[in-house]
């Protein structure tokens, strides 16, 4: 079996013996179930016979009787076959069916997983046969999964047989309005009589009551916040926002401590802070963005220091460290995949010859003028 087929086969039995766990503790098991789950769980490697205190946890957990298999099955004589994980998957979604009742298995933070190290393929070839488990599992009826992936992660992956999901995604866009609810939402706490529903007009105007915005750069309101803080594709992350808005504030206590920087017309947060809090937030972006994708780290940094932000296609090749024509459009490609790079002509990525560095992520590589602009 190669290493591809390892991985899909050891995720889905850890799907199985998850599943197995659930129905088990539901504890309305018939007795031939039970006992083929029981056996599963300690072939499988979930119980020792001397297990570990998570194993023992779960042990207690499952049920007690599991140990009568510890002795014939400890060792295993023959290593667990995908036909078996198979029936476990499959007899349980039946009897599932058959209760009425229904599993959702829901998986998050998976630009946080990584196999044997932080390897970029490794992660990649994790996640693909992550989801080509998913694909084969769909069929059934009473076990469900949810998959909860950053954009530009899913579109790095290029499993096969993608294009099964494209009618199954939803896919979460945040617009100006919703991340300044979002906010407002935070703010509610400064108006306890609000009893209505936010919306956008009131949330914007509690941000404005928050944040002295300066009166000079692209950062003189919250418009020109979502602005400066969207990638090349030209979306913004909550996850940004909120880190702003975290670190404004710590900023800002640390200056009412020292006694300085004190903002104007009853503001809790000064300009200063804001922009201090924004060079911060570009930091933590580029960090995030190098430890996901790492095998563009090399390549992007070289463009730390560039005197501009802007360039052709060709210019774009050298400051990147690709001379040749063709090494480049793949890196450039891919760099506008993930919206680390912006195409500003309206044209494909593989025709345009105008691309730029967005903001956010320029701050932090020190391109230019870019400091000077917020």
């Amino acid at each position: 079996m190669g290493d591809a087929a390892s991985l899909w086969c050891l995720i889905k039995g850890d799907a199985a013996s998850l599943i197995v766990e659930v129905c088990i503790n539901h504890g309305k098991l018939p007795p031939n179930l039970e006992k083929d789950y029981q056996r599963f769980l300690v072939r499988w490697g979930l119980v020792r016979e001397i297990p570990t205190p998570w194993q023992a946890m779960k042990k207690v957990k499952v049920s007690l009787g599991i140990g009568n298999y510890l002795k014939t099955e400890v060792p295993p004589s023959s290593p667990l076959g995908i036909n078996e994980i198979e029936y476990v998957i499959v007899s349980a979604d039946n009897w599932l069916g058959q209760i009425g009742a229904e599993i959702w298995i829901c998986l998050d933070s998976l630009d946080e997983v990584s196999t044997n190290g932080p390897s970029q393929d490794e992660t990649e070839e994790l996640l693909s046969s992550l989801m080509r488990t998913v694909g084969e599992l769909i069929r059934l009826r009473q076990i469900r999964f949810k998959l909860f992936f950053r954009t530009d992660i899913y579109d790095a992956l290029t499993y096969v047989n993608k294009d099964h999901f494209s009618g199954l995604k939803v896919e979460l866009r945040w617009s100006r309005e919703d991340l300044a609810i979002i906010l407002g939402h935070r703010l509610h706490v400064l108006h306890p009589s609000h009893s209505t529903a936010l919306d956008y007009p009131t949330s914007q105007e509690w941000i404005d009551e928050v944040f002295e915005w300066p009166n000079t750069g692209l950062l003189t309101s919250f418009d020109g916040l979502y602005e400066t803080m969207r990638d090349g594709n030209g979306v913004v992350l909550p996850r940004d926002v909120v880190n702003f808005c975290i670190g404004a504030q710590k900023l800002q206590l640390g200056f009412n401590i020292q006694g300085i920087e004190k903002p104007s017309g009853n503001k809790l947060i000064s300009a200063r802070a804001i922009r201090e809090a924004f060079r911060q937030t570009a930091s933590a972006k580029l960090s995030d963005f190098l430890q996901v994708f790492q095998n563009f780290s090399e390549t992007y940094d070289q463009l730390k220091g560039s005197p501009q932000a802007r360039f052709t296609r060709a210019e774009l090749g050298l400051a990147l460290g690709k001379p040749d024509l063709l090494d480049a459009g793949l890196v450039i490609a891919d760099l506008v995949r993930v919206g680390a790079l912006g195409i500003l002509d309206n044209r494909s990525v593989n025709r345009s010859d105008d691309f730029a560095i967005p903001l956010l992520y320029a701050i932090a590589l020190k391109i230019g003028d870019s400091h000077e602009r917020i």
